[in-house]
């Protein structure tokens, strides 16, 4: 395959262009970086069924209407509350674990 498909793009959709990237040159370094600052959004969007977490964290980024149509649900206060730290948290802080600066491509 070439490429892949990511409802979280659709909330950082700068992220996934240097993740590919990253892939593309093989510069692995950069690519786990940037994955291992992502493992927080994976964890919180998983909690509920998509598009529910991705509704509600284009709301809490952007301000857009999460409002979902029946038989979905909006994301619970908890899931939304983990969803809206993962996503705060992107970028604001080096993970401990590397050595490497944020790549400016994807800073939020």
């Amino acid at each position: 395959g070439d490429g892949f498909i990511s409802s979280i793009s659709n909330v950082l959709p700068h992220v996934y262009p240097a993740l590919r990237d990253a892939c593309r040159s093989v510069d692995w370094a950069t690519a786990t970086y940037i994955d291992r600052a992502l493992q927080p959004i994976y964890r919180a969007f998983a909690l509920d069924t998509n598009p529910c977490p991705v509704k509600y964290a284009l709301k809490h980024r952007r301000g857009i209407n999460d409002g979902v149509r029946l038989p979905l649900v909006p994301v619970a206060k908890e899931t939304a509350a983990k969803i809206g730290a993962a996503l705060d948290q992107m970028g604001s802080a080096a993970d401990e674990t590397s050595r490497l600066p944020p790549p400016l491509a994807w800073r939020v």
